[in-house]
């Protein structure tokens, strides 16, 4: 993934090591702790829930469920050379929705269209019975919290941070965590390597602002502590 400027949040960093007497070290392990924690907290989806429920959304976008009773007898004479259109196996489900989906991993309802079907112009949207739709969709949603989870390795490298149990379901962490931090020197090196870039882009540099504007609060009220104690002195 593409690095994020960090320039501002290492002065934030430096400032309060300065105005607190708080070695850096700890201020950094600790400030990379609470990072951790909104990040994960900040990429979506926010519970196993609510991804399974976003998922099942856009796969109805493009899928229409029915039962074998509901089909007329037409429909399976008409549509015979193109019966992987509406009658497909799972590899099937697979590549249509695959086509279907932008860059940000959602149906795009501009890639829908329409398509010959004999002499017919029909909307580009599959026909599957429930059995096959609710296997597909398991098999989708297994990827639920795959992009939470490239946070794990950043959240295991503080023994505080907590991750939540729907999280830790994944077996796969698609991020990385590097403590190269000695003596107060050095740095804590982490990222999230899951696919859709954008998505976890905007997660760090949102969660930067946050905790960057922590540490600006409480350097404002750690000088003015000092400039009590020293007007009284």
């Amino acid at each position: 993934m593409s690095s994020v400027n960090t320039r501002n949040f290492d002065k934030a960093l430096k400032k309060l090591s300065k105005n607190t007497g708080v070695s850096l070290e700890v201020i950094i392990r600790d400030q990379d702790r609470l990072w951790a924690k909104s990040l994960i907290k900040f990429t979506p989806p926010k519970s196993a829930t609510q991804g399974k429920k976003a998922i099942k959304r856009d796969l109805f976008k493009i899928i229409n469920t029915m039962t074998p009773k509901t089909r007329l007898k037409w429909f399976n004479k008409t549509f015979k050379k193109q019966a992987d259109m509406f009658n497909v196996s799972g590899n099937g489900v697979k590549q249509y929705h695959k086509r279907q989906r932008g860059r940000k991993g959602k149906v795009q309802p501009q890639r829908t269209g329409k398509v010959q079907v004999g002499r017919w112009k029909m909307n580009d949207v599959m026909y599957l019975g429930k059995p096959d739709f609710n296997r597909y969709f398991k098999e989708v949603a297994k990827g639920v919290g795959k992009l939470v989870a490239g946070w794990i390795p950043k959240a295991n490298m503080h023994s505080k941070s907590k991750v939540p149990k729907w999280v830790q379901k994944q077996k796969i962490h698609q991020g990385y965590a590097k403590d190269k931090m000695k003596k107060g020197k050095g740095s804590l090196i982490s990222g999230n390597n899951t696919p859709y870039v954008h998505i976890i882009k905007r997660v760090v540099r949102f969660t930067q602002k946050v905790r960057q504007k922590d540490l600006d609060k409480h350097a404002i009220k750690r000088t003015k502590q000092l400039s009590k104690q020293f007007s009284k002195a």
